[in-house]
């Protein structure tokens, strides 16, 4: 017999009846925040965000705008306005698959 939904013995659980609420997470689980740089090419003013979410939200662009931009190796600004770079990359300005490499990981 399957346990697809109302057979799911975790149906309809959800708060305090849920077997996790309130259990820690594991130690190291999930993936740290990335720092992110963003320069405004108009304003020429920088600003670091402490992951690429918060720039997301920040800047109203999609968070998959942000991650696709360093996948790519990105050097041209996004959409003609910002600049992104890792903060933890800083001093790779010029090597762009070093930063590429940062932000995967």
């Amino acid at each position: 017999m399957q346990k697809k939904g109302e057979n799911n013995p975790i149906f309809g659980k959800s708060g305090e009846n849920h077997p996790n609420y309130g259990k820690p997470k594991f130690e190291g689980a999930g993936k740290p925040s990335q720092p992110i740089e963003v320069t405004d090419k108009k304003t020429n003013q920088t600003t670091t965000y402490d992951s690429i979410s918060e720039a997301a939200r920040a800047l109203n662009i999609p968070y998959s705008a942000i991650t696709m931009y360093f996948n790519r190796n990105q050097t041209k600004p996004y959409k003609g306005k910002y600049t992104l770079l890792p903060s933890a990359a800083k001093k790779y300005k010029n090597k762009q698959s070093t930063v590429a490499k940062l932000i995967c990981n």
